[in-house]
């Protein structure tokens, strides 16, 4: 799906899956350093490594994007953060705790995927860069995901042959 302007997003049906290509607005307000929407993570370490990270805060507002032709108004703040997020990694915290913030900035590409709404769009999911790299991603990913089950069949393939074998000349022993 080609990423849709403001204008063919206006002329968009209520309801209809469109994809935004822009910028966030650098007028959107900061609200924490320079995060316009994020989530705060932390994780205890321990001694067992049960470590896994726990959401303290998340903060995802309406967001303004900026696209060829205007502005854009992503108008639900439920949407996913997904992929490659700006990142800043908390100090001072006990010696045992370490957290993290990632969210966005004002002036990043993103890339919004969601459904037409009279007021803009509802956002499934924000996304990081352009629908080039995007789309670049999904292909290194279906690539991988194809090299990986080859590999993993092989391997399958190997352990049945070896069993087979196995099960063949244990019986030719009886």
């Amino acid at each position: 799906m080609p990423p849709s302007s403001a204008a063919a997003l206006r002329a968009t049906p209520s309801g209809q899956a469109v994809l935004l290509e822009g910028r966030i607005a650098p007028g959107q307000p900061v609200l924490f350093r320079d995060f316009v929407a994020f989530v705060r993570q932390e994780r205890r370490r321990s001694k067992d490594n049960n470590n896994s990270w726990q959401t303290k805060e998340r903060l995802t507002p309406s967001l303004l994007i900026d696209v060829v032709d205007g502005q854009v108004r992503v108008v639900n703040s439920t949407y996913a953060m997904k992929g490659s997020l700006t990142t800043w990694q908390e100090s001072g915290l006990d010696s045992f705790t370490e957290g993290h913030v990632s969210g966005f900035v004002a002036g990043e590409a993103v890339l919004v995927l969601g459904h037409a709404n009279s007021g803009g769009i509802e956002a499934e999911f924000v996304t990081p860069g352009t629908h080039q790299s995007y789309v670049l991603g999904l292909r290194d990913s279906r690539k991988a995901s194809f090299w990986l089950g080859g590999a993993l069949a092989g391997v399958g393939g190997l352990l049945v042959a070896v069993g087979v074998a196995l099960a063949l000349t244990g019986a030719r022993r009886k």
